[in-house]
Formats: structure tokens, sequence, C-alpha cells
């Protein structure tokens, strides 16, 4: 808060650069929303500086996403950002790539679909292409990636199911989107809409359950249609 307060950003909205984009924390959910209130505590107004919110995906299945809600509603306007994210570093995991992984791809639907649900405005990986060991990393830190390259002949990639989990979102979702309302009535289905740009609607469903289901969309504008979502599975149905 000293620092952002009394050196950086008055430097920075002083100078040539006075529209570069701030960001605050860089921390996990459970330090949201205490962290910016004890800035505000030190260095009062010190949060005008800020332009947005950075937040890790590390322990959310133990912090709910509430905590980013809260933190929207105590600064309201503010861009949130998940600015990193990996799979593989926890100690019970496998350190590095998992080739074909459908449960690390899920994770990662799951955690995207959960983050836009709760004020988050946008998502950027840790690594999106890394090497068969889960490097190149100088602290031996290896983990999992969208993307594995494989260093030996140089010649081939594996797209990850992590990377077309990424690409519901990235490809159907693109930037200008404005998310709607959606509810669903299922345990096992979560669902999240938005209207492009192009003025077309994206409806994201994600199937956790282990079982097939058929859902039943119902746009009350456009009409209605039933689409059979397999088990464990992820979907993007588009339309006008």
């Amino acid at each position: 808060a000293v620092w952002l307060n009394d050196f950086l950003g008055p430097t920075i909205r002083k100078s040539k650069f006075k529209d570069i984009l701030i960001f605050g924390n860089d921390d996990q959910r459970y330090s949201f929303p205490a962290w910016f209130k004890d800035m505000n505590r030190t260095r009062l107004g010190v949060l005008d500086y800020l332009d947005g919110l950075a937040v890790h995906w590390y322990w959310d299945e133990m912090f709910a996403p509430t905590l980013i809600d809260l933190t929207a509603q105590l600064l309201p306007g503010k861009i949130v950002l998940n600015t990193e994210s990996c799979i593989g570093d926890k100690p019970w995991q496998t350190h590095g790539p998992e080739l074909g992984s459908w449960e690390r791809g899920e994770m990662y639907a799951s955690s995207f679909l959960h983050n836009l649900q709760h004020s988050y405005n946008g998502w950027i990986d840790w690594n999106i292409v890394l090497d068969e060991q889960g490097g190149p990393n100088y602290a031996e830190n290896y983990v999992d990636a969208p993307v594995i390259v494989n260093a030996t002949n140089r010649a081939e990639i594996y797209k990850q199911p992590i990377f077309y989990a990424m690409g519901h979102f990235s490809k159907f979702v693109p930037e200008g989107s404005v998310r709607i309302d959606a509810k669903i009535l299922s345990a096992s289905v979560e669902a999240v809409a938005f209207k492009r740009p192009d003025e077309r609607i994206a409806v994201v469903l994600l199937n956790s359950g282990r079982i097939p289901m058929d859902v039943l969309l119902i746009d009350s504008v456009r009409g209605e249609i039933v689409i059979n979502i397999p088990a464990q599975s992820w979907h993007t149905i588009v339309y006008n």
C-alpha cells in the first residue's frame, strides 16, 4: 500500500505510461477481500490506483468464489483476472504432464465456468507450452500445460484436454462478450452464458456427473432445444 500510494501509483500516472493498467494482490482467493481492506487502512484511497485485481487459482477447491464477489462489490468497476494457474503443483499430484488427462481438462473447464459465474473478466494461464518433463524450470517446479512439445525430435506437439477446455471459452467467448443470466436445474450439469459482440449467444455446459444427461435449453426469446450431454464432458452451443 505504501509503495503503490507514495511511489508507483503517482509515478506511473504522471508519466507517458499513464495508461498502463495496475493490478493488485496476485495471490489466492483466501486473501480476498481482506488484503484490499488492509491496503486501504494503511493508505486511504490507495485502491484508486488499481485498475484490476489479480487472483491465482490454487486452493480454489477450499475457498469459494463468493470471496471474489464480495471484493467486486467492495471495489466496483475493477477488472478481475485469474493471473496464474497450473496443475501438478500439489504434493499428491503428478509433477509434470499427464498426456491425455481428461480429469485435468475437466478441472480447467470447471474453474473457467465457476470463475466467469463470479465476477471474473478473464484468465491468464501460467504455462501455455511446456516440454514432456513439464519444464524448462530452473526451480525444478515441473507442472502440466495445455500444449506439450516433444523436445526430443522437435517435430511434434500434443494438444492436451486442457487445451480444448480452454478453447471452449477463448474461441467461443470472444473479447467484448457480456455474461447473461443462465439458470440450470441440475445437480451435475452447470452452465454459463454470454451475449457475444456479433449478437449471438454462447452457452458453455459442463456435465461433471458419471451419467449422460438430457438438457432442455430454454431461451425465453429464441425457443428451446434438448441436448444430450455425455458424462464428464463439456460443450458449447452458439446460436443466433
